[in-house]
């Protein structure tokens, strides 16, 4: 396998591998694919917030998990609906995973989204990130091939992945809160509740 290192973007051939911070790596696997093993953290994911609804963010709030620059608060508003942050990235058309590294602060569910074909399509999970355990999950459009998986990244942190089939165009990789392990779901599958303004998660970059 050959790596070309670009400094925040690390792209394998064989397996293409972009990595785009936020804690977060968009990966398109190839052949007989799927999500990673555990990585080590510096050589793959190093960013924070992006873009957010519903939501604000402290940077640099915290340590992260081994090998990470640190990790971002994310913060609810007050506001009902969903909380969440997302990033947005041209992808070839495949089986396409978004991975994040997660970790409880005020909020002990945490939510990790793939919205394929420009985010028409969206399969999503809710995790406790106490326990690493799925206890919910969603679906907006028609989705194939969905998949999610949860490793212990150790210290309190989770590394959460989804996986869908991407027909083409931008892909968004999202994350947010949730404020119970099986919530109700607003129109693009986000947990749907009003937010605090005080309560929180961490994001690794």
């Amino acid at each position: 396998m050959t790596d070309i290192d670009l400094g925040p973007v690390s792209i394998s051939i064989g397996e293409i591998t972009v990595r785009l911070g936020l804690g977060i790596g968009i990966t398109q696997p190839g052949a007989g694919g799927g999500a990673p093993a555990l990585p080590a953290f510096a050589t793959d994911y190093n960013t924070g917030y992006v873009y957010g609804g519903g939501v604000s963010n402290s940077p640099n709030f915290a340590s992260g998990p081994t090998g990470s620059t640190a990790a971002d608060k994310t913060i609810e508003d007050g506001s009902g609906g969903g909380h969440s942050a997302y990033l947005d990235i041209a992808r070839s058309a495949g089986s396409n995973t978004v991975v994040f590294y997660l970790k409880a602060a005020e909020r002990g569910f945490g939510f990790v989204q793939i919205g394929a074909d420009s985010a028409a399509n969206r399969y999503g999970v809710v995790v406790n990130l106490s326990t690493g355990a799925v206890t919910a999950s969603s679906t907006v459009g028609t989705t194939t091939g969905n998949a999610s998986s949860v490793l212990d990244a150790g210290g309190g942190w989770w590394r959460i992945a989804v996986t869908t089939n991407h027909g083409g165009g931008t892909l968004f990789a999202i994350y947010g809160l949730s404020n119970v392990a099986v919530p109700s779901f607003n129109g693009v599958g986000y947990p749907d509740y009003s937010g605090d303004t005080v309560s929180g998660i961490l994001v690794a970059r």
